[in-house]
């Protein structure tokens, strides 16, 4: 096996000094970088072809049953909840938006759909008031943390509220869908969800994943401690299908765009049955 195991690594060897006496030392770097991102399913920001829209429409279309309630945290201008709405059978969506001028633009979309709730506020785990930084005029990289090379124009002063006093306020004994979209903060949602979470009241969890997390100090080591000991699956999204760790592993965390969904147990056969699940502990990726 060592024997085998050497003439491989020789192999590669020859192979990548050849493909770098051709190509150049930069090129190569940066064609690696792209294999590498697209086999891992990251660095891919565009939800038509990063497999984000394909998977969340088949949940929607055919997982969700008839009236599902959605929470869209982090609304921006509204793109999501539209799809939801229109993906599935009778939805409702609360749109959570805490900065004035994306509000009122949110609000303004979605005035003649009673089944759109726009709320203006951030979810955390904790209720009161916190800063946001906005870099510009409907900008979806608003962010509560100073992030290195990014334009602040302004700090505005908004509301936040607990997942779970929320869904009390409101008598949401189900959420379908839970998705999380706030620039670094999404550690801080779900564990404004703690309780509803751990009473598995949540079916399906949709998060992104980047750079932003360096600032909050968190990674998805503390999802996994979440969400895991809670019955959920946790998976990356990728064009193909989802990619599902049944276990952390320290290099998950590179910080690198990518989506993620956690299924809840009882969701997640039938989730099989719809979209391709590859097994990451099996190497079926």
């Amino acid at each position: 096996m060592r024997t085998e195991n050497q003439f491989k690594a020789k192999c590669i060897d020859v192979t990548m000094a050849g493909l770098e006496a051709v190509l150049g030392r930069r090129l190569l770097n940066r064609l690696g970088g792209f294999v590498y991102w697209r086999t891992r399913g990251e660095n891919l920001d565009d939800p038509e072809r990063n497999g984000e829209y394909r998977t969340l429409d088949t949940i929607m279309g055919r997982l969700l049953g008839p009236r599902p309630v959605a929470l869209d945290v982090g609304a921006n201008i509204g793109d999501w909840a539209e799809r939801f709405m229109r993906t599935t059978d009778g939805g409702r969506v609360f749109a959570f938006e805490p900065v004035s001028d994306t509000y009122r633009s949110i609000s303004t979309r979605f005035a003649a759909e009673p089944k759109v709730e726009c709320v203006n506020a951030a979810v955390s785990d904790q209720p009161g008031r916190c800063e946001i930084r906005v870099g510009g005029a409907l900008s979806g990289s608003n962010s509560i943390y100073a992030m290195p090379g990014e334009a602040c124009l302004r700090v505005e002063t908004i509301a936040a509220v607990s997942g779970d006093a929320f869904a009390a306020e409101r008598d949401l004994r189900t959420i379908d869908f839970l998705k999380i979209d706030v620039e670094g903060h999404e550690v801080g949602v779900l564990r404004g969800f703690r309780r509803t979470i751990a009473a598995r009241r949540i079916r399906f969890i949709q998060w992104e994943y980047n750079k932003t997390w360096i600032p909050a100090h968190v990674s998805l080591r503390d999802v996994f401690e979440l969400l895991g000991p809670a019955g959920y699956r946790l998976c990356k999204l990728r064009p193909r299908g989802l990619l599902w760790y049944a276990h952390y592993d320290r290099t998950l965390d590179n910080f690198c765009y990518s989506n993620w969904i956690a299924v809840e147990e009882a969701d997640f056969a039938a989730l099989r049955a719809h979209v391709r699940v590859a097994d990451d502990t099996a190497g079926d990726w």
